[in-house]
């Protein structure tokens, strides 16, 4: 008797409850790392003008997965899910359940087997609809539209195994990777971003973080734009590279409000202090933007160490202009977003120098040109002067390199020419 009743709540409650009719795609990533600012998601709207496939696939992404492959709920999204194993461990999903047990025992996707490849998948979205847009908004700049526009599409790997890595680079050692990620234009499989295990921890992989996503997914935008700036001998050029990668995982993260109100409350309104929003790659790299840098350290030749300098340069100017302008943080980001992905485009990044001084010369503010000329100095960037020789790296087996060298010195009009 008991349980005829129940049915019947059951029917009168689904017919009472709407189904929700999906004009768009919810789908859920990371904030940042599970652990960074606990555990916080996000949750992302995708037009129906761009038609996410299960996988997820879709908008030039794909993702490679090495588990159960991603699907979309009853209701088109890659949220929630009304869901059970069945007898051989397969995950099933009913979408005839009724709306109160939807309401009841519907599991998010972040406690789902997929979730790493839903949320990679979403990160690299969140890069490439910012910067796509941004390039919209630009005018005179149709060659850099038409190479993204045919640019192909991403291959992500959330856990690359030690299979899949063999199948892409079979002369490569998978062990060398622990604790890694990287993105590569591979000679048959195109674009790929692959992430691997934390070293001692099988389970956890450097795709669980958003900074580390969304800087690998800016080397892929970079490389799409501006091809001409990967594998150049120029030790500044290559740096620039890296440099890109931090500033997208600063920009991309901005993009949301609830991050934006979380690095406010975090720093109390000061920028210049360390956050989340600063460290770009805490679990591996752990590179703060916001701190201070000791000029009296010899950069190093390796694109990482020598980006720093000019991330903390961009960085300092995005946190002075938030404390003079009496704009929004939102709007800031966006203003000197904008600025500075239109100064990747049209300058010939050759130097730091050269650079800072492109990006003073693509704006009209003069709040912004004194910020950029005071932080590059911060950094040891001189922006007065022209640079007539050019760092560029020497590999460690070539014969003329001396012990503890990591540079030589090259005319500028030789290495541009």
């Amino acid at each position: 008797m008991l349980k005829k009743i129940f049915s019947y709540f059951l029917i009168l409650f689904n017919l009472w409850l709407p189904t929700p009719q999906a004009t768009a795609t919810d789908l859920m990533i990371r904030a940042q790392d599970d652990t960074t600012i606990q555990g916080l998601k996000l949750t992302l709207k995708i037009s129906p003008s761009l038609p996410l496939q299960e996988g997820p696939s879709g908008y030039g992404i794909e993702v490679i997965s090495n588990g159960p492959r991603a699907f979309k709920d009853a209701q088109g999204n890659f949220m929630s899910y009304n869901c059970y194993r069945d007898a051989r461990g397969r995950i099933i999903v009913n979408p005839q359940q009724p709306s109160l047990y939807r309401f009841l025992f519907s599991k998010p996707v972040d406690q789902m087997p997929f979730f790493d490849d839903v949320s990679a998948f979403g990160t690299v979205g969140v890069v490439f609809n910012m910067y796509e847009k941004d390039l919209q908004s630009l005018t005179g700049y149709d060659r850099f539209q038409q190479r993204w526009n045919t640019r192909g599409t991403v291959k992500i790997y959330p856990h690359t195994t030690k299979e899949q890595f063999k199948n892409l680079y079979p002369r490569k050692n998978y062990d060398n990777y622990y604790q890694n990620a990287f993105y590569d234009n591979h000679p048959t499989a195109g674009h790929v971003l692959c992430f691997f295990p934390m070293r001692d921890q099988e389970n956890q992989y450097t795709s669980q973080s958003f900074d580390v996503v969304a800087h690998e997914a800016g080397h892929n935008v970079l490389n799409i734009l501006r091809p001409d700036v990967r594998n150049s001998p120029n030790s500044d050029r290559r740096a620039f590279h890296e440099s890109f990668g931090d500033m997208t995982a600063i920009f991309a993260a901005l993009t949301f409000r609830q991050l934006r109100e979380k690095v406010l409350q975090e720093t109390g309104d000061d920028l210049h202090k360390p956050s989340f929003l600063s460290v770009v790659g805490e679990r591996i790299a752990n590179r703060d933007a916001a701190q201070a840098t000791h000029l009296s350290f010899h950069p190093s030749c390796e694109a990482h160490r020598l980006s720093e300098r000019l991330t903390k340069a961009l960085y300092g100017i995005l946190a002075d202009y938030y404390d003079l302008s009496r704009i929004s943080l939102e709007e800031v980001s966006v203003s000197f977003r904008r600025l500075f992905f239109k100064t990747i485009l049209n300058s010939n990044l050759s130097t730091f120098i050269d650079f800072g001084r492109s990006l003073k010369e693509n704006t009209s503010s003069l709040v912004f040109q004194k910020l950029i000329f005071e932080n590059f100095a911060k950094q040891g960037i001189d922006l007065r002067k022209i640079p007539q020789t050019l760092q560029v790296c020497i590999p460690e087996t070539h014969p003329v390199k001396a012990a503890k060298c990591s540079t030589i010195q090259m005319s500028r009009k030789t290495l541009l020419n």
